[in-house]
């Protein structure tokens, strides 16, 4: 067999250059993609035209429509519906397999109702486009419709779960709204009897400020859980005063200046007293005074006083038991009395210059007492006398009297005048 040389020239002859295999290969799979392309569109176009059916189960009911009637009629639905039904849907493949029970929507539309008490209300159930709804569980639903009312109860604060210090005690709280304002169905509002804030206070050391959620109870003390139950406040604010507690001695302190408690035999009804107040000012406490000047005792040496608390508690400060009296009976042993007479011309005058001069008219008797041995030595020459010529008192008929002001020299100690004394004195 005679070969063809491609550099030979022929004009009878048309010589092509030589095919390599990979393009021939090439070629094939192109053809076979193309054609495997074109039958998977016509089998999906062919598949997807067909309808499909599908159950979409726990699609929630809704209620729609309340504040409608509420605003037309007065009304509100009295019950929350916590409701779900399955649905039957239709639709192309493509679509049917995509959507879940979020994307259907079931309502109870009661815009429209004209009475209250029960009413038999359809149910609507909405799809996306494309879908079709063949069936439901349920399609219609019974409510009670009710009067809406409007309510005020107190806020009350409720502590729980705290702990307070020793002492400490929790005053009245103050509940900022004092009141909250309620409103719904009347049958469910007239099963409310409180209103409460729930306050977790944990260690209490002082005065407490908290806040907290409000929530309605019922007669039995039940919570009342209701959507259609709207408080105008949903939450309060307490503010709670904390006070301390503390038993405290009582006390007799002698405020003449003359003798000491050591000088003294006392005894009281109450020695000690349970007081409260401010946390910062009982702890500044550590007793009870009741103050006596034993420059009033006579020489009968004991003297009885009765103080009410209220009087010797400072502000801010109370008796856990009430404002109760307390004696102190007041003895200093080995007083006794005695009267010593000053002449007039020992009496002196404290009197400015250039005012009119005062003179003491007559002397005067006057009684001290004191420690028996001290009251022995003692005579006019110990005591000092005088008056102020500013403070001459004149009465109805222009009789001048002036108060006597008395002291003792420096090295007498346990005596005091009983009593006071004036002088009659002219200009």
């Amino acid at each position: 067999m005679e070969k063809i040389n491609a550099n030979t020239k022929n004009s009878d002859q048309i010589v092509l250059p030589p095919m390599k295999k990979q393009h021939i290969y090439s070629y094939i799979v192109f053809i076979g993609a193309f054609l495997g392309a074109f039958l998977l569109w016509f089998y999906a176009i062919g598949y997807d035209s067909t309808i499909f059916e599908r159950r979409i189960t726990d699609v929630p009911v809704k209620i729609t429509g309340v504040e409608a009637l509420t605003s037309s009629k007065g009304f509100t639905v009295a019950d929350e519906l916590d409701i779900t039904i399955t649905v039957t849907v239709s639709g192309k493949r493509s679509i049917i397999y995509s959507i879940d029970s979020s994307s259907l929507t079931a309502t109870v539309d009661i815009s429209q109702v004209e009475q209250p008490g029960e009413n038999t209300l359809p149910i609507k159930v909405t799809a996306p486009n494309g879908i079709n709804v063949e069936n439901q569980t349920s399609k219609e639903v019974i409510l009670f419709i009710d009067e809406f009312i409007t309510k005020t109860i107190a806020v009350k604060a409720n502590y729980i779960s705290y702990v307070l210090s020793e002492g400490l005690l929790l005053e009245d709280p103050e509940v900022n709204p004092a009141v909250v304002s309620v409103e719904g169905p009347k049958s469910e509002l007239e099963k409310i009897d409180s209103a409460f804030v729930d306050l977790i206070l944990g260690d209490i050391t002082g005065p407490i400020s908290a806040a907290g959620k409000i929530y309605l109870k019922n007669r039995d003390g039940v919570p009342v859980v209701n959507g259609y139950i709207k408080l105008n406040k949903n939450e309060a604010y307490v503010s709670i005063p904390v006070k301390k507690e503390k038993t405290v001695p009582v006390k007799v302190e002698l405020t003449g200046g003359v003798f000491s408690t050591e000088d003294a035999v006392i005894s009281l009804t109450q020695e000690s007293v349970k007081i409260y107040g401010e946390i910062e000012l009982i702890d500044s406490i550590e007793k009870i005074v009741i103050p006596i000047d034993e420059r009033t005792f006579d020489f009968r040496n004991t003297i009885r006083v009765t103080k009410y608390m209220s009087s010797l508690l400072p502000a801010g400060v109370d008796n856990v038991n009430g404002d109760v009296s307390i004696t102190a009976v007041i003895g200093i042993p080995g007083l006794t009395k005695k009267n010593i007479y000053i002449k007039a011309g020992d009496i002196a005058v404290l009197q400015l210059e250039g005012n009119p001069q005062v003179t003491v008219k007559s002397g005067i008797t006057f009684c001290v007492i004191g420690f028996r041995d001290v009251i022995r030595e003692l005579d006019s020459s110990d005591i000092t006398a005088s008056i102020d010529a500013a403070a001459v008192s004149v009465d109805s008929e222009g009789k001048k009297t002036a108060e006597i002001v008395f002291g003792f020299s420096d090295d007498i100690t346990g005596v005091y005048v009983y009593g006071t004394y004036e002088v009659e004195v002219k200009n």
